[in-house]
């Protein structure tokens, strides 16, 4: 406040028309105390460096104690133009940092679907990062031969990932185990009623069954669908049931129409409980063996990225290493 009267001089010895300003109330951290400069709390260049998308900042930072009537605090330029007025909240605002990781996943999304040299760039920003964290890697696998193939991979990854993306470093953070070997923590099964691993012995069949896949077929629609074929044939094998459910809940009808209608309700349930520990089951076992466990994308949509080579030499490993485990 105590700087307008000075700005307002220098445009009035400049010869300009000055702007109507209107003052916020004080910025303030999560423990209500003041923003400062000398703290580099507010250092443009750190969140270019962090690779913060511009638009996210923008929007960002005009949120700062305005109060606005929009649903949705995602809000382009063409929106902030539309709608801003000098409705201020009154006091002070509390600066919230996970907003500005809202919006950047926000625009991150708008980015990758929109395309256009946006997407290059934030490609090129990430590849770069990529680069640097694999040369710093002795041990890592074969997962891009060459400079195009990762660039590929990285596009790749990011469409699929985009409505979670922060920023390069958490995407290689988060993401690595496409483009880089992994050590899987112990193995930890999903047990069934009896307490024991409900994939005991049925590590053969799921490595058996992916592999069975030719490379030109390796894509997620096929993938999903051979998982869902696991399941089945793993609550089959494990509870002797003539009918079983597939990961999207649906029941393949194998009973004739009499044994189904004879069928009571109790049994029906138990089928789909039992399914659904299984699908649990072989789920937690892919992420394991083929991700080191990390969350992220569907498994059946990580798999064709991660490449077929790769899964199957993973998935070898996580079956050796849980068999020596029960020795």
């Amino acid at each position: 406040m105590s700087s307008t009267p000075k700005h307002l001089i220098l445009y009035e010895a400049l010869g300009w028309n000055p702007p109507i300003y209107a003052h916020v109330g004080l910025l303030q951290d999560q423990e209500r105390q003041k923003f400062s400069k000398r703290k580099g709390d507010l250092d443009i260049r750190r969140f270019k460096e962090d690779g913060f998308h511009s638009e996210a900042l923008l929007n960002y930072v005009a949120l700062y104690g305005w109060s606005h009537t929009q649903r949705s605090d995602f809000l382009t330029l063409p929106d902030l133009i539309e709608n801003f007025d000098l409705k201020f909240t009154k006091g002070n605002t509390i600066v919230q940092p996970q907003k500005l990781l809202y919006l950047q996943k926000k625009y991150s999304e708008k980015i990758a679907v929109e395309g256009g040299l946006k997407l290059e760039d934030t490609i090129a920003e990430i590849y770069q990062h990529l680069q640097t964290r694999l040369r710093e890697k002795a041990d890592n696998e074969d997962l891009a031969s060459s400079a195009s193939d990762l660039k590929t991979k990285t596009a790749g990854v990011f469409q699929l990932v985009a409505k979670h993306y922060i920023n390069p470093q958490t995407f290689w953070e988060d993401y690595h185990y496409f483009f880089s070997s992994i050590k899987p923590p112990d193995y930890t099964p999903i047990l069934d009623l009896n307490r024991r691993d409900l994939l005991e012995g049925k590590t053969p069949l799921i490595n058996q069954e992916l592999s069975s896949i030719p490379s030109a077929n390796w894509t997620s629609p096929i993938l999903k669908q051979k998982i869902s074929s696991l399941i089945e044939k793993i609550t089959k094998a494990k509870y002797g049931l003539q009918d079983a459910v597939t990961d999207d809940g649906s029941a393949n009808k194998e009973k004739d129409a009499s044994a189904a209608a004879a069928a009571t309700t109790d049994d029906d349930n138990d089928v789909m409980s039992r399914s659904k520990t299984a699908n649990k089951a072989v789920q937690h076992y892919l992420r394991w063996a083929l991700t080191g466990g990390r969350s992220g994308p569907p498994i059946h949509d990580s798999m064709p990225l991660i490449g077929r080579d790769v899964c199957l030499q993973r998935l070898a490993k996580a079956r050796d290493r849980i068999e020596n485990d029960r020795l």
